[in-house]
């Protein structure tokens, strides 16, 4: 028994650490969904719900390095009672997840969790009164949090206070900022902002106009398809040219109907060509020219890529020229599909910008490179590149590294055809 009592109080100052050593926001592990919500209302707490899946990657980043912010911890433990409702299930799952499946599949069904992660926030009372979603940094959370306890500021409680008709254009502002956090429709109110504003080209509002465009149906679109100079002239440098904002919005939301048939028999739909070239005189011939190669690359249909790429990069392949992912995607395609040796020339000159900046150390970008100076017979020196690229990869990838390095060696292709 003495021992017993020894080996009791040598391991108290373990314990006692462990708890200290807890940072950030204390979740609730133990307690029932009902549990939860009567304690929040004994103690008059709000509570906040991580609505989390095992395999959502901006779900464990915030888990890693925003939940567990000491200043975070100590805002959302003075005002919440905070728990994870798992939406998913593992293989993994320890036992409380186990016993909290059934109400974390009341709230996923209830509360119609759509994207991950979503963070709901009821009152004391149990009422839902505020929702944001999606990974972000520790002072945005810090914010939202401390939006998410003013009445003022609660998504839902604005939703009653919304009318067509309202003109308080703060509140308008406040309303579709808090729709959009919470990846809910933000159209009605935006729009009735619109209205209260005498120009959408202020500083603040040209940042409205290009987080709230989506789709080529949006208000936002159409307020920029039609004041295009405008919209340059004022806007920050750090956002995209008009032309350019319009033409990724069109290649989103318009260009799915451009094609038509499937394998051999597949081809452009002129009809749908000529209405988008009505529609959009001055971005159409660059949205055709940007869908067709990705809708030829996604669709591994390489006979058509080949000159729909060559026609790109001929038009637009300048505007790829900080874009090293891009370069050097293309460069692959051409590597591995495409026999054709001035197009492998071309894409030796894509892969050589891409790294030419930050990517120069990027073991997958120089294995494209080594490979494409290989093809044409430049063994030498695409055997230099690939050992480099070898040393730098991770040990997960060497053996790909280590294979083509070999073929190289012996003489043998590295393509597939």
């Amino acid at each position: 028994m003495k021992l017993f009592k020894y080996i009791l109080l040598l391991l108290l100052p373990l314990a006692i650490n462990a708890q200290e050593s807890v940072k950030g926001i204390h979740f609730e592990h133990h307690k029932t969904w009902k549990e939860i919500l009567a304690e929040a209302k004994k103690t008059h707490k709000y509570v906040f719900v991580d609505c989390f899946t095992t395999w959502c990657g901006p779900c464990k980043y915030m888990s890693a390095n925003v939940f567990t912010n000491d200043s975070v911890g100590a805002l959302m433990d003075s005002h919440f009672i905070s728990v994870k409702a798992q939406i998913d299930t593992n293989k993994m799952d320890d036992e409380s997840v186990i016993k909290w499946r059934s109400d974390a599949a009341f709230i996923n069904k209830t509360y119609k969790i759509r994207c991950f992660p979503t963070y709901l926030i009821f009152s004391p009372k149990g009422e839902l009164v505020h929702r944001f979603t999606s990974a972000m940094p520790v002072e945005k959370f810090y914010t939202n949090i401390k939006d998410a306890l003013d009445p003022a500021n609660q998504y839902y409680p604005m939703l009653k206070r919304f009318t067509n008709t309202n003109s308080d254009a703060d509140f308008l502002r406040r309303l579709m900022l808090a729709a959009n956090s919470a990846y809910e429709s933000y159209t009605p109110y935006f729009n009735a902002y619109v209205r209260t504003q005498v120009s959408m080209f202020t500083h603040d509002n040209i940042g409205y106009l290009s987080d709230f465009c989506t789709t080529t149906k949006d208000t936002a679109f159409k307020i920029i398809l039609a004041n295009q100079e405008l919209y340059d002239v004022n806007r920050e440098k750090t956002l995209p040219s008009a032309n350019d904002f319009l033409i990724y919005i069109i290649l989103n939301s318009d260009t799915k109907n451009l094609f038509v048939g499937e394998g051999l028999d597949e081809k452009e739909d002129i009809t749908a060509i000529n209405i988008l070239k009505k529609q959009y005189p001055k971005q159409a011939d660059e949205v055709i020219a940007t869908a067709k190669v990705y809708h030829y690359e996604n669709g591994k249909n390489w006979k058509n890529f080949e000159p729909a790429l060559q026609d790109y990069m001929k038009s637009y392949g300048y505007k790829l020229d900080s874009n090293s992912n891009q370069l050097n995607t293309f460069a692959w395609d051409v590597f591995e599909n495409i026999n054709n040796s001035t197009l492998v020339k071309e894409a030796i000159s894509w892969s050589e910008k891409s790294i030419a900046g930050t990517e120069r150390n990027n073991p997958a970008f120089l294995d494209t490179y080594a490979n494409l100076q290989y093809r044409i017979g430049n063994t030498k020196q695409a055997i230099e590149i690939e050992t480099k690229a070898l040393s730098l990869a991770p040990d997960t990838d060497k053996d790909s590294y280590i294979e083509t390095l070999g073929k190289m060696k012996k003489g043998e292709k590295t393509w597939r055809y």
